[in-house]
């Protein structure tokens, strides 16, 4: 891997390092040019297949991250442990947690994809992950116990 790739705007370098998008004029700009004076020469445009697929599975680590924080943050290691406890019949309180965290873990997931399909055929501009995340179904309300 090199230090920095092309993309098919070729006003527009992506430091690979960090992932850092680098346009013409930016101030790193110049540091990309003298890197290219040394002999260097930058990673290919990926393929716009290859780019969704990148685009894809960093959208896929942040929802998962998500869901992970906010099961961790009622009590349980992750999402998976949540809503293994949706059949639990000991413990009415886990059992309730667990039906509203797969619930919510399929709506989360039905509008990710729904989302992220529409954004691979064009009718949607690639969102910012911040307001992607923002924007996928709310957390239950649950009581405390």
């Amino acid at each position: 891997m090199k230090a920095y790739r092309l993309t098919i705007n070729p006003d527009v370098v992506v430091r690979t390092s960090d992932g850092t998008a680098i346009p013409l004029g930016h101030r790193w700009w110049d540091d990309y040019q003298s890197w290219l004076a040394s002999g260097n020469l930058p990673d290919p445009a990926q393929t716009q297949e290859q780019a969704l697929e990148e685009l894809s599975s960093t959208f896929e680590q942040a929802i998962q991250g998500r869901l992970d924080a906010e099961a961790r943050a009622r009590g349980y290691d992750s999402i998976a442990t949540a809503v293994s406890y949706a059949e639990e019949p000991s413990v009415v309180k886990f059992q309730e947690d667990g039906r509203a965290m797969r619930a919510w873990r399929s709506l989360v997931w039905a509008y990710a994809y729904q989302e992220l399909a529409k954004v691979k055929s064009g009718a949607r501009e690639i969102p910012a992950l911040d307001s992607f995340l923002a924007e996928l179904p709310a957390v239950p309300v649950q009581e405390a116990a």
